[in-house]
């Protein structure tokens, strides 16, 4: 019998809860990078749990104690993001919020044995479908609007490669009001499909992967406004992604597709969409803006770092923007609890 490493035996004795997470999030933390990004995770089991996604935002704000040790949480701002999307999407009370947002353990509801990590075909029905692959997206969209063909189909993607956060919720709820309001489509009628780039697309870009795929997919998942959650998918090595995503749009036919303004693909993606029919609803990003001098009606974007997954990791979002956004969005779960209740997940 091996002795317990003294992190750990530290965690046990200061009655931090002891739960099973993901493989990849354990690697994540631990510094691996060279880990199988395993997509066909999503076509046996689904997605991760509420509860997988739980531990996962108790990961993540307080850190993780494994046999190699304790990893803490990448900076303050990151921390706090990870317990209000656990709070904004209902996997957290509003204390136990309280409680995650001062570097304290939540108990309850977390997986204990592998079947918990998992929410499949054989598990509680839950919103919104996730796949493998744009492909299949596109074979769902295509029998969902055989069925309707008054439904629109809004594209956003991207590299989500973080905890979705305030600006992530804006953006997708700021896209859907704009097309309801300015191009009259009923909310009913919306089919919002979001894409994930994958680990390999993410190092492509220069940057490492949060978490893995999988991960990623099952987080974006369960914010209240996606219908269907799929992977960019890979592209060969050395091929321009231009042609990858000529391929995507083609097969998926967005009516809408959601670009950032200052995307630097903005003009080469707003082509692709007007080329197979679509539209392009330009998201400004959730910004702060101020007088421009004394007695000066107008207003001005000030510069400051803004909410990115990058920025919160390193913990420089500017206090104004973040406070900003999130006081937004604390505003729009409040009305969300109004009209539609809470998600009981864990019933």
């Amino acid at each position: 019998m091996t002795d317990t490493h003294p992190e750990l035996q530290a965690a046990r004795e200061r009655g931090l809860p002891e739960v099973l997470l993901p493989d990849g999030v354990v690697n994540w933390f631990e510094g691996q990078d060279s880990y199988i990004d395993d997509l066909s995770l999503l076509r046996l089991a689904g997605r991760y749990s509420p509860m997988a996604v739980r531990a996962i935002v108790l990961a993540c704000a307080v850190g993780v104690h494994t046999e190699k040790g304790f990893f803490p949480p990448l900076s303050r701002q990151f921390s706090w993001n990870a317990a209000f999307y656990g709070y904004f999407n209902d996997f957290l009370t509003w204390e136990e919020f309280q409680i995650l947002s001062v570097g304290k353990a939540i108990h309850g509801h977390l997986p204990k044995e592998s079947q918990d990590l998992w929410a499949g075909p054989f598990g509680r029905r839950i919103p919104g479908r996730v796949v493998p692959t744009i492909e299949e997206a596109a074979l769902m969209v295509q029998g969902i609007r055989r069925e309707n063909p008054s439904k629109k189909v809004i594209f956003k993607h991207g590299k989500w490669n973080g905890i979705p956060h305030a600006g992530h919720m804006l953006a997708l709820r700021n896209s859907i009001s704009l097309i309801n309001l300015d191009e009259e489509v009923d909310h009913d009628d919306m089919i919002l499909v979001v894409s994930c780039d994958t680990n390999f697309a993410i190092r492509e870009f220069g940057y490492r992967p949060f978490l893995d795929t999988v991960s990623r997919m099952s987080l974006i998942s369960y914010l209240p406004w996606v219908d269907i959650t799929c992977s960019s998918g890979d592209f060969p090595r050395g091929e321009p992604a231009r042609l990858h995503w000529v391929h995507k749009y083609r097969t998926l036919r967005p009516d809408f597709v959601v670009l950032e303004i200052d995307d630097p693909l903005f003009d080469e993606k707003k082509a692709r969409t007007e080329e197979i029919g679509g539209k392009v609803i330009v998201d400004y990003r959730e910004s702060v803006y101020g007088p421009r001098g004394l007695n000066d009606p107008t207003m001005e974007r000030l510069h400051q770092n803004e909410i990115s997954s990058s920025n919160l990791v390193a913990g420089t979002v500017g206090e104004w923007c973040l406070s900003n956004a999130y006081a937004h969005a604390f505003t729009i779960k409040q009305i969300r609890e109004e009209m539609y209740g809470i998600r009981n997940w864990f019933s």
